[in-house]
């Protein structure tokens, strides 16, 4: 039955690379930062690591989008899976110290982030049709999040039982074969024809779309919200296992109790869904997120089991409040998004959400180095800011559309 079932799902190759690129980013990442953490006792140069993932979209958005609107998605998402695959075979054979070479694979892997973001964004509407799109970004979501499960049990494993360098090596073989899937749905992208909108719509009449007024900018800026929470929680996630569990292989369990959170949130919250605006669904996922990192502050503040127990709990209720506001926003960005410019609104989105995260993230990297439930307190003061910003801006979207 699976046989006969599975090759009918509209953009499966896609969704097959893009929960294989998922698996290898989630392993890649759990490892840079347990090894980084090991060998310098800080998390100052894993949280280099990931702002550095944060800013490159600011800086290379723009390239990253016209890309993606030019030449086909699917090619750019395969050729931006392949380049981190060679980075950490080269890393792997490499004689220099993990430190450097750990810094230097996470900036090669970072610059060529953007690319397959912005593919990623565009493939999509371009190689189905309209009314597939919905089920279709339903399985996407799951499709990343599964390939987070399983990159971050595929670390802990690795982790655990053989070190840094096997770990590394599953994530390079994960990006190859992420390469692979996408590249081999290259056939299905629609064309954009010489007499389509990509030659007129450039990035200046994009950028005054969005930044039409300022409500249009303070709702830019939410999207980045909940990846300061993903990227806190990465930040924190070495210390906070070394605290309350001593075991790497929690760095694995807490991240699939995220992933596990963000993969329930159609089922619990869909039906919840349809009685509430897109903009309260929002809310409702920063509030989620809120109690996420309370209950994992009230776990260090308890520690041994019960904090022990608290603390997945809290990875948990942190997936579903990510999955629940990240993908309503996206769902608010793509409405009036024109086919010729999917890949410059996705670098755009990528970008926002890369400096304004990149700006409050030193801070939160700081206080993990202190103090992980001030951390903790840090991040749910940027999501209460959030929360009351994203109920201005659906009373003024509501007073337009009146």
């Amino acid at each position: 039955m699976m046989i006969s079932v599975i090759p009918r799902w509209p953009g499966l190759r896609v969704l097959a690379g893009s929960m294989l690129f998922n698996l290898a980013s989630g392993c890649f990442t759990i490892t840079l930062g347990q090894a980084l953490f090991e060998k310098s006792g800080s998390v100052s140069a894993f949280t280099g690591v990931v702002m550095i993932e944060y800013l490159v979209p600011v800086l290379l958005g723009a390239l990253a989008g016209s890309v993606a609107d030019r030449v086909n998605p699917a090619v750019v998402c395969a050729v931006a899976s392949i380049v981190p695959a060679l980075a950490l075979m080269g890393y792997l054979v490499a004689p220099a110290g993990l430190v450097v070479m750990g810094i230097a694979v996470g900036l090669i892997v970072n610059l060529i982030r953007p690319f397959y973001r912005a593919g990623i964004f565009a493939v999509g509407p371009r190689s189905l049709h309209q009314t597939d799109l919905p089920r279709y970004n339903m399985r996407w979501t799951v499709s990343v999040q599964a390939g987070q499960i399983t990159g971050g049990a595929v670390a802990g494993a690795f982790l655990w039982a053989t070190g840094p360098k096997w770990a590394f090596f599953a994530a390079a073989t994960a990006y190859a074969l992420a390469a692979y899937a996408l590249a081999s749905a290259r056939s299905a992208v629609s064309p954009l024809h010489e007499d389509d909108d990509a030659t007129k719509d450039g990035w200046i009449s994009v950028l005054r779309d969005a930044l039409d007024n300022p409500w249009s900018v303070l709702s830019l800026l939410l999207l980045g919200v909940d990846f300061l929470t993903v990227a806190a929680f990465n930040v924190a996630l070495a210390p906070l296992v070394r605290q309350l569990y001593g075991n790497e292989s929690w760095l694995g369990i807490l991240d699939v109790c995220f992933a596990v959170g963000a993969i329930a949130a159609p089922a619990v919250w869909g039906r919840y869904s349809s009685r509430v605006s897109s903009r309260g669904s929002v809310t409702a996922g920063f509030a989620i997120q809120i109690l996420g990192f309370a209950t994992i502050a009230l776990g260090l503040g308890f520690g041994d089991a019960p904090g022990q127990s608290a603390v997945p709990v809290g990875a948990v209720l942190l997936g579903l409040g990510v999955a629940v506001s990240s993908s309503e926003q996206v769902s608010i960005l793509q409405v009036g998004a024109k086919s010729s410019t999917l890949g410059r609104i996705g670098a755009l989105r990528q970008g926002v959400i890369g400096l304004t995260t990149a700006l409050t993230l030193p801070v939160v990297g700081h206080l993990v180095d202190k103090d992980l439930a001030a951390a903790c307190g840090a991040v749910v003061v940027v999501l209460a800011l959030g929360v009351a910003v994203n109920i201005g801006v659906g009373r003024c979207e509501k007073v337009s559309v009146a």
